[in-house]
């Protein structure tokens, strides 16, 4: 039971690494939706035909390299937008910490079954942040403004929500394995209970250890 358990924790661990380096991937790109061109409906703000689209950057159309949102684009962003890049730093926030803790316990083994059932609850709201920062697809700039198409980073952070989700499982399969009464028991406690134990066991010794008398 302590090898499966080990092995599932691993897993996770791997599940859930992968799962924080496809969001950051996702939303660090300018390509979670690509811009249907068609006459002057896709010129920017600055008047440059737009491309692709991320949470924090964008794509002229025939330009290399991604460009950072100016003030110009204020007016485009809705409440939609900003909700979505909420939840975007929530789910990498969240996300990091949970691996980091994940990855820290595999070498410094001080999980027990208990504590699971709260990291499967960081992993699921980890899969939902990160699903809800795709809330920009709901937004004006593109249902009003642009025609989007959602392209590899959309997919990326759709994928990343699915390993939170199966990472979440994993998590809660550990509290129905099978684990020795010391496996469940905090080693601190497990140390005072057996040095109350041996301290008992010499005073019952010293109490009925029987004397002998002289007699002259």
């Amino acid at each position: 039971a302590k090898a499966k358990r080990s092995l599932i924790h691993f897993l996770s661990a791997s599940f859930s690494s992968i799962a924080i380096l496809l969001s950051i991937g996702s939303h660090a790109s300018c390509s979670l939706v690509r811009v249907v061109s068609w006459y002057d409906a896709s010129d920017g703000p600055d008047g440059r035909t737009v491309q692709k689209l991320g949470l924090w950057s964008w794509k002229p159309q025939n330009n290399e390299l991604c460009e950072r949102y100016t003030p110009m684009w204020n007016d485009y962003f809705d409440a939609p937008w900003n909700v979505a890049i909420a939840f975007s730093i929530l789910s990498c926030g969240v996300g990091s910490a949970l691996v980091l803790y994940l990855w820290w316990s595999v070498f410094y083994p001080f999980l027990y079954p208990s504590r699971w059932r709260w990291l499967a609850l960081v992993a699921l709201f980890a899969g939902v942040f990160e699903f809800l920062s795709l809330l920009m697809l709901t937004g004006n700039i593109c249902t009003e403004i642009y025609d989007c198409r959602i392209i590899w980073g959309a997919w990326l952070s759709c994928i990343a929500s699915t390993l939170w989700f199966i990472s979440s499982l994993l998590m809660l399969y550990v509290l129905n394995i099978s684990c020795d009464a010391t496996d469940k028991t905090h080693p601190l406690i497990l140390e005072t209970a057996t040095s109350i134990d041996s301290s008992l066991r010499s005073l019952e010794s010293n109490s009925f250890k029987p004397t002998t008398q002289r007699i002259d």
